[in-house]
């Protein structure tokens, strides 16, 4: 009898526990503080129930003088949660200052339960005004593909970051005071270029961000000059493989002759690029080069040219020239072509012994297959300065320097660079106009 009753006490417990977790109002978790300033960026609600499953959900913004409806949805029964993110859009009647955001859930019910209904809320305030951008000085409407070009821009002083974005790439706008004279320290310089692998008609925008995530996108006009490339066959021997390619991999046992070129001129020369593009991520926020940047002594052997890699009669591989190709007597010196900072002095794998040099605000140089280097890491050098000798390591037919231009880590073509006038008019005078005009120009 006493087992009996025991039984039935338990089996009731059981009964209320049941009850509970059936009608059990649902959980809200909100990923926004309370108070917390809200921009454009999304923020996310999670919603959860542990009885038979949500039913439906609701989101507001309640501000000031009206509240509106950020999203809705409904359930089938069985969803036990779901999480859905959330942007305030300006153009849907939110305006800033402090608001809330409240959330809402119920949940189906269940057996002897009934359901459950839960609202929260977060306290916030509002902030979706962008940064202001005023576009001072900018380089001619017409660029060049693989060319380089400069804006200058003033933005308000909530701007964390700006720039100018083309495509996937993003050139950093760098301080123009003190880094090249400038009174204003809320003016930008934006050295660009549009990229070489980036497809004609994208648009040129200088954007700006404010420490929320709010974002200023001005579209920029202009006009594309095409950059004739030509394309070349290069014909790879079973010698150059062996002798040029193998040391490059330190793990090539059981590897084809083919297997042995196409891992070195895919995989390791990808991986080089990206290490470029590490090494030239810093740069100083200040202009170090003076006029035109020298051109080095040597007969024109290749350009800017798309190659195609045959072996065995057999196409394998295209890539990209990055560069300019030198050559003249062997082991010649190699001199800095313009006033700047020595940030990589090391073994490259396929570019062989190489120097970059930092010339300030993302503008660089890089010489490759050098025979010796006599500037070091960290060493200042000036322009005409002796930075080594040519030579033939890496991947090299002969000896020779490839020279590359590079404007925030994107190959460019350098012969705008070599030409003075070129330098004066596109990028001197403009800086120097907009020294002077500082505060006028165009605004969004």
């Amino acid at each position: 009898m006493r087992k009996k009753i025991l039984l039935t006490v338990v089996a009731a417990l059981l009964a209320v526990v049941s009850l509970r977790s059936c009608s059990r109002g649902p959980e809200i978790v909100f990923s926004i503080d309370s108070e917390t300033t809200v921009g454009t960026q999304p923020f996310t609600v999670r919603f959860s129930s542990a009885g038979e499953g949500l039913k439906n959900i609701t989101v507001s913004y309640v501000g000031e003088y009206s509240t509106i409806l950020l999203e809705t949805k409904q359930y089938p029964e069985g969803v036990k949660d779901d999480t859905v993110d959330i942007s305030l859009k300006p153009f849907a009647g939110i305006e800033d200052g402090p608001a809330e955001i409240r959330a809402t859930a119920e949940v189906y019910g269940g057996g002897l339960g009934s359901g459950g209904e839960t609202t929260k809320t977060r306290k916030i305030v509002a902030d979706l005004s962008p940064p202001k951008i005023t576009v001072i000085s900018a380089t001619e409407n017409r660029i060049l593909h693989a060319g380089s070009g400069v804006i200058i821009y003033k933005v308000s002083p909530d701007a964390v970051e700006s720039g100018v974005r083309i495509g996937d790439r993003f050139f950093k706008g760098h301080k123009a005071a003190p880094g090249a004279g400038f009174s204003d320290k809320d003016v930008r310089i934006s050295f660009f270029s549009y990229p070489h692998e980036v497809n004609e008609g994208e648009t040129v925008l200088v954007t700006a961000v404010d420490p929320i995530g709010n974002q200023r996108k001005l579209p920029v006009s202009y006009s594309l000059e095409r950059n004739p490339v030509e394309d070349t066959r290069i014909e790879i021997t079973d010698k150059f493989i062996k002798m040029k390619m193998l040391p490059l991999i330190s793990a090539s046992e059981g590897m084809s002759l083919k297997e042995i070129f196409l891992v070195v001129n895919n995989r390791i020369r990808l991986v080089n690029g990206k290490k470029v593009e590490r090494v030239l991520s810093r740069t100083a926020e200040k202009i170090m080069w003076e006029g035109a940047f020298l051109r080095p002594v040597g007969e024109l052997q290749a350009g800017f040219q798309k190659r195609d890699y045959v072996f065995n009669g057999e196409s394998l591989d295209t890539q990209f020239h990055l560069g300019y190709d030198l050559a003249s007597q062997r082991r010649n010196p190699v001199r800095a072509s313009n006033n700047g900072v020595v940030v990589f002095a090391d073994d490259l794998g396929i570019y062989g012994n190489t120097i970059i040099i930092d010339h300030g605000m993302g503008v660089a140089t890089l010489y490759a297959h050098l025979s010796s280097m006599s500037a070091h890491r960290g060493d200042t050098v000036a322009k005409n300065d002796i930075i080594g000798t040519t030579g033939a390591t890496g991947l090299a037919f002969g000896d020779h320097l490839h020279f590359g231009m590079y404007i925030g880590g994107v190959p460019v073509s350098p012969k705008q660079w070599w030409d003075p006038f070129w330098v004066k008019t596109r990028i001197t005078e403009n800086i120097d106009d907009a020294r002077r005009a500082t505060g006028a120009g165009q605004e969004n």
